[in-house]
């Protein structure tokens, strides 16, 4: 308990001092149609490279940014690196259609009137399109004060951004709650696409579930999609997009242009893209 005590009090010290002096970065994995491959979007991940303890994964440093109240600037730090990279991307390839970047919101901004006006600005200054930009919010998240969080969907909404429930079949939504959200798609966990691919019940699960999305106008993504029996089932029950290692890793920044120069087709040639494989 004293380790652990020690370990979360230096990630504390650590984590102002990593974003302001460049320690964290970003990955982006990347999301495709399912029956075609074509690239659609990216996922943004943070990654942190401690000094002295190594990589700290986000599972551990995020509930310590949100109890230290810097998780707005993080947040931020991550929207204004992801629309830097989506304004290089539109440039560079003005014939295709602009790939989207999907960011993760803590539930400490449900809320926050001030990330709601740094975002407007952000977004006024990079001129993006409406939908370049998708936020994801957990299912857990949306158990919390239903009013508060329909109304700050619907701000961010009103913005031009698309919103994704992430992690859907781990939390307890109801229809109800899944009708009145304004959100875009939902993302079906991992965990729920790996059982499917073995067990009976969890395929139907899964199947199920993007139908009733399908019903309420919503898209499908099937994250975690790392072998090919699962592309296989999630193309089969017709899941819109899908992301996982099958696909591609988490790439740094610098490496998706290449991996967007292979995979998407030139529109203004009309070359077809290559073909999406495991070693993408």
């Amino acid at each position: 308990m004293r380790a652990a005590g020690d370990r979360r009090l230096k990630l504390e010290r650590s984590l102002p001092r990593a974003l302001q002096t460049g320690g964290l970065t970003l990955c982006y994995q990347p999301i495709v149609m399912t029956e075609s491959g074509r690239p659609v979007g990216f996922e943004a991940l943070m990654r942190w490279e401690h000094p002295t303890l190594g990589i700290i994964p986000p599972v551990e440093f995020i509930p310590v940014a949100e109890s230290t109240r810097i998780i707005g600037d993080l947040t931020f730090w991550v929207i204004e690196q992801s629309l830097w990279n989506l304004v290089d991307w539109t440039a560079r390839w003005p014939y295709a259609i602009p790939p989207y970047v999907s960011i993760n919101v803590s539930r400490k901004q449900i809320g926050d009137a001030l990330f709601l006006d740094q975002l407007r600005t952000l977004l006024r200054y990079t001129k993006l399109v409406p939908g370049e930009l998708v936020v994801e919010i957990t299912e857990t998240m949306s158990l919390g004060d239903p009013v508060e969080t329909r109304d700050f969907l619907r701000e961010l909404r009103g913005m031009g951004l698309k919103i994704a429930l992430d992690d859907f079949g781990t939390g307890y939504s109801s229809l109800r709650s899944l009708h009145e959200l304004p959100v875009h798609m939902l993302k079906i966990e991992p965990e729920f696409v790996a059982a499917a691919q073995n067990e009976a019940r969890a395929f139907r699960a899964v199947d199920g579930l993007v139908r009733m999305a399908h019903a309420l106008g919503l898209e499908v993504v099937a994250e975690g999609v790392e072998e090919l029996p699962q592309r296989q089932l999630v193309t089969q029950v017709r899941c819109d997009l899908m992301q996982g290692y099958l696909i591609s890793p988490p790439l740094e920044a610098p490496s998706t242009g290449p991996w967007l120069e292979r995979h998407l087709p030139n529109l203004a040639h009309d070359t077809p893209a290559a073909p999406i494989s495991v070693t993408a």
